[in-house]
């Protein structure tokens, strides 16, 4: 791409109205996906509720990141983190979601919605996320968090419910690859910044 189309983009996803909108639209996508997971969480006690609805978590996080932003207020870990879920719960549920047209298995609408929309997910956290540093003291908490997340899924059992039994290995697979990238990339962009 050019670089005048590149600073027309950048101008653009930093526009305040643009932010805004962005903001509200993470915020209404939080909202439909903790009604999502309704059953879940009634099954799970409450002590676990943070850890049960990975993406509507992911786009809360971003929601808070594009407000302090919007504040113009820095804050440390949470873009760091709110990108980590972004992308991980993001790409998750997109290969939850086609994996499952892979089985045959019922695959409808709203399965298609829900890859569309956490494709979604992964893009917008892709597009924030370049040209920012990775400190140490931000990368391994985000490190950390991701690895408990896993924990807390695939171990203690809280992953999130599975349109069939016969998609665990893949879900299982599917969260410890792209932690293992995840993790990689900020080592990677912390060795080799400016």
């Amino acid at each position: 791409m050019r670089p005048a189309m590149l600073d027309k983009i950048h101008t653009w996803l930093w526009d305040s109205r643009f932010m805004a909108c962005l903001m509200v639209v993470n915020i209404l996508g939080s909202v439909y996906g903790y009604y999502w997971y309704r059953n879940q969480l009634a099954a799970t006690d409450l002590l676990f509720w943070p850890v049960v609805p990975d993406s509507p978590l992911s786009t809360t996080l971003f929601a808070l990141v594009l407000f302090f932003s919007l504040m113009k207020k820095k804050v440390v870990i949470l873009p760091l983190l709110a990108v980590a879920f972004l992308i991980k719960y993001g790409l998750w549920a997109v290969v939850i979601n086609l994996h499952l047209l892979f089985l045959g298995e019922g695959f409808t609408w709203i399965n298609l919605m829900l890859a569309m929309s956490h494709f979604g997910m992964a893009v917008e956290a892709v597009l924030y996320y370049p040209g920012q540093n990775t400190s140490l003291q931000e990368a391994l908490p985000v490190a950390a968090i991701l690895i408990f997340e896993d924990f807390m899924d695939y171990v203690v059992g809280l992953h999130p419910y599975l349109f069939s039994e016969a998609q665990y290995p893949v879900a299982l697979f599917t969260a410890l690859l792209l932690t293992g990238i995840i993790i990689g990339f900020m080592g990677y962009r912390f060795l080799n910044q400016d």
